[in-house]
């Protein structure tokens, strides 16, 4: 018990207070990038308590990083009850059960809806049994979950029933070569509707020349 509690207070350092946000190392990584790009996914997530959703997506796509916004977020407009904690070394579909109650009962004002994120918790096999439970005794019904992992594979046999509320399952995906040229190089491309025919035409011809001076500049931002 005791070492479960000093893993909450590790991985939530903005219960002692907003400015130790700055201690989270995803969010010192975002700021050290350079740009600023937010996947499609993190807009179309409600954070509205009341429901269990679910974000998948392949490893090292920034999943995290995006909950680590959502903490940031949250935190900054005064919320207090938000917790995360990252599943990566277990494997016992219970683990998620124990997480939320023990932070809960730690937690210095508990009372009200909680925004909990649960970091590669899908990755559990069985993980949604523990989310079951939490929902089945109300101890999360009035909360937002968000709970993420990599494998999509087994979302059809991995519902919950009568306990989501008013969650949905979302998929993050890499950062797409549109918004590469455009956030980290600055290119300014034409609409998606553009079709190869209007590259034959004059003003296409003249565009292609204006994206072949920006060539190196290209080369050097996927080199990083």
């Amino acid at each position: 018990m005791a070492r479960l509690d000093e893993q909450i207070r590790e991985q939530n350092p903005w219960w002692q207070g907003p400015d130790r946000l700055a201690d989270d190392p995803h969010l010192r990584e975002l700021g050290r990038a350079g740009f600023d790009w937010t996947p499609p996914v993190a807009e179309a997530i409600p954070l509205e308590p009341g429901g269990v959703q679910t974000l998948r997506g392949p490893r090292q796509v920034g999943k995290t990083t995006t909950l680590k916004r959502f903490v940031q977020r949250l935190v900054a407009s005064g919320e207090r009850r938000v917790l995360h904690f990252s599943f990566d070394l277990e494997r016992d579909n219970r683990a998620s059960r124990g997480v939320v109650v023990r932070a809960k009962r730690i937690h210095p004002d508990p009372e009200g809806p909680w925004y909990i994120f649960l970091d590669e918790v899908t990755s559990i096999p069985d993980w949604q049994l523990g989310i079951k439970y939490l929902w089945d005794v109300g101890e999360i019904r009035e909360d937002l979950v968000l709970c993420t992992g990599s494998s999509a594979r087994k979302m059809g046999t991995e519902r919950l029933p009568g306990r989501r509320g008013n969650g949905r399952d979302l998929v993050q995906l890499p950062m797409s070569f549109r918004a590469f040229c455009e956030t980290v190089v600055g290119l300014d491309l034409p609409d998606e509707s553009v079709q190869v025919a209007d590259w034959l035409t004059p003003a296409g011809r003249r565009f292609a020349r204006e994206l072949y001076l920006h060539a190196d500049a290209l080369e050097d931002a996927i080199e990083r």
